[in-house]
């Protein structure tokens, strides 16, 4: 159930997850052994950007500000050009 308007916007975009890799580590020990560390990183500058999540974004904002831009013309026009 949405409750919150992050709730609203992560239902219609999605969770916003920037772009990862395996690092990895090997650390040797002092009878020749070594051993292996793995770990997953976000990918430094923008390369770590989601960028279709924020593509996603910005054309909602866009389609929302033409629908209500859209309906204020109409609305204008419709009551002879007088302002509300």
């Amino acid at each position: 159930m949405i409750q919150t308007l992050r709730d609203w916007i992560a239902s219609i975009l999605g969770n916003y997850e920037p772009v990862t890799y395996q690092a990895k580590q090997i650390v040797a020990d002092a009878l020749g052994g070594s051993s292996t560390t793995t770990w997953t990183e976000v990918a430094p500058g923008v390369a770590g950007v989601d960028w279709e999540y924020l593509v996603t974004a910005l054309v909602l904002v866009i389609t929302i500000y033409s629908v209500f831009r859209l309906m204020g013309i109409l609305l204008s026009t419709l009551s002879g050009g007088r302002k509300w």
